[in-house]
């Protein structure tokens, strides 16, 4: 799902994937699905950090945002093996560094929570 370097572009695969780790719950593929999480992250961060993550490197900040937060919020701890451990970290510390550079303050792991905790609004049953 992720490059190297941790960031994950957005493509259908990759939605797929997301939408698989959510056990279907939320569809990328569906049409406000995307936008509403945007929204819901975008409520969550400084105005700075939402216009670095969404207008940098062609979406791949929210994107890859988007993956930790799926990541936290659907997938067990006791499911998430060394290698993911370390996509996930390699992932947390490119957005920080992107913000850094761009002079915005860093992601942290209660925004990261946050989010994730607020996902559940969103899923429709």
């Amino acid at each position: 799902m992720g490059a190297l370097n941790g960031i994950v572009k957005q493509k259908p695969e990759t939605d797929a994937a997301l939408t698989s780790m959510s056990g279907g719950k939320l569809d990328l593929s569906v049409d406000g699905v995307r936008e509403a999480i945007w929204k819901l992250i975008e409520s969550n961060i400084t105005p700075e950090q939402y216009n670095i993550l969404v207008n940098s490197s062609n979406g791949t900040g929210i994107q890859t945002l988007i993956t930790i937060v799926f990541q936290h919020r659907f997938v067990p701890r006791s499911e998430i093996d060394e290698s993911q451990r370390n996509f996930i970290k390699k992932s947390f510390l490119a957005l920080n560094n992107k913000l850094k550079k761009n002079g915005a303050p860093p992601l942290t792991k209660e925004i990261i929570e946050k989010i994730a905790a607020q996902l559940d609004t969103l899923i429709t049953t």
